[in-house]
């Protein structure tokens, strides 16, 4: 697959990109083992000196600022960072702190390149698995994994770590076909799990797809697949996506496909009415935070390509969602909020609007309030004669409504994010 500005990294230790990962781990093997060495003599000579000494011990704090350091990345701020061992506290927790960091780091450097070697792959999960109890959870294993792949300035398929599957992908028009062995994915009568860009060959859609939607939830994701909304009459054929909560890599790569193989589509994003759901669709649109200057998820985002179309916390009087059915935001809800309100530069004037009238009610609203809700909302008991495919009314109405206004807007613009960002700064 060229032209669509993903990278295909091999998967085969053969590769000049796997022998580079492999080179990158040793390295850090090297440079850990000579430090110690280092380390080792130096105490030697202090042992040798104090028993050449008169007993004070007065030679032995010139040779006691000796340390091990790993050179890492920092992902989040794209500077550089180091893991040092001892730490140069005299509190003996900061000590014990960054023996257990760099103990991790080691841990997962030999894991890493024990797979390499064997020509083997191993999931993110597999790793923590191999050593539960010095990782204590799966997140920080995770966090060490993309931190050293970040520093190698490469990608997890370089170092043979793949992903669990995660994200699913449904539309009755299509088949996906891959490398290899020849199979074929078929998305038109289930949902199947999100491939890995690389192995995809081709994939066949009977007629032209008219959008694509993202679903956060997966459960709100199943009801539109069983109620046929990827039929929807009013709409046309679409495809139904979620990557169940913040996505993965492949969920991300699959998109930036999609999107450079079929400029035309339509693509939107449904998230619940909280901070965490407008950051899950600024991971989409914008990229992550975390992850902004790591080399793996350049140009993944959709940007201009994607609508983020509810819900909305301004919208709830609308839809007809009484506020005693809104739930409370807590602490660490309004903290998140508030931190992206500083740090999302990027983030359009209408996206900080909703975030402010959260913290201003004080309430957000997850999407399933729209499948509780029946046929309540005011504009879903105007329309429901409109409604063309089964399924909750109000919930249905919505995307309806939005989908088909963000078609008018691009009849009269080839760009509909520019539209709305225009819109925004008038």
């Amino acid at each position: 697959m060229t032209g669509n500005g993903i990278s295909e990294d091999s998967l085969s230790f053969g590769s000049d990109r796997a022998r580079e990962a492999l080179a990158y781990l040793e390295e850090m093997i090297t440079g850990a083992m000579v430090q110690m060495l280092k380390e080792q003599q130096k105490v030697n000579r202090l042992l040798l000196r104090s028993t050449e000494s008169d007993g004070t011990g007065e030679h032995q704090t010139a040779e006691t600022s000796a340390q091990i350091r790993l050179d890492i990345y920092d992902r989040g701020k794209g500077t550089e960072k180091d893991i040092k061992f001892p730490q140069a506290s005299s509190n003996p927790y900061s000590t014990r702190s960054s023996a257990l960091s760099l103990a991790r780091y080691m841990r997962i450097v030999e894991i890493l390149h024990e797979t390499l070697t064997e020509d083997a792959s191993i999931t993110k999960r597999d790793v923590f698995y191999r050593d539960v109890h010095l990782f204590s959870r799966q997140a920080i294993s995770d966090e060490i994994l993309d931190t050293i792949v970040a520093s190698a300035g490469l990608c997890r398929n370089d170092f043979r770590l793949s992903a669990a599957a995660k994200g699913l992908l449904y539309c009755p028009i299509a088949k996906v076909f891959v490398t290899g062995d020849e199979s074929v994915l078929d998305c038109s009568t289930a949902p199947c799990h999100i491939p890995e860009v690389t192995v995809v060959r081709t994939i066949h859609f009977e007629k032209q797809p008219k959008w694509l939607l993202i679903v956060e939830k997966e459960a709100v994701y199943h009801t539109l697949v069983t109620n046929g909304f990827a039929t929807n009459l009013r709409l046309g054929p679409g495809i139904l996506i979620t990557g169940k909560g913040y996505p993965d890599l492949k969920t991300l790569r699959f998109l930036r496909y999609l999107a450079d193989t079929m400029p035309t589509l339509r693509m939107f994003v449904l998230v619940d009415a909280d901070p965490h759901g407008i950051d899950i669709a600024s991971v989409y649109q914008f990229g992550s935070m975390k992850s902004q200057n790591s080399t793996e998820t350049k140009g993944l985002a959709l940007k201009d390509r994607l609508v983020w179309i509810g819900i909305k916390a301004t919208s709830w009087s609308s839809l007809g969602i009484e506020f005693d059915r809104l739930l409370p935001l807590s602490e660490k809800d309004i903290a998140f909020a508030l931190s992206m309100l500083r740090s999302r530069v990027d983030m359009p004037r209408h996206w900080r609007r909703e975030l402010c009238y959260m913290l201003h009610t004080q309430r957000k609203a997850e999407i399933q309030i729209l499948t509780e809700s029946l046929a309540q909302g005011s504009w879903a008991l105007e329309n429901s004669a409109a409604i063309e495919c089964a399924g909750d009314p109000l919930l249905v109405s919505l995307l309806q409504r939005e989908i088909s206004a963000s078609t008018s807007v691009q009849a009269g613009s080839s760009n509909v994010g520019r539209s709305e960002a225009d819109a925004d700064s008038s």
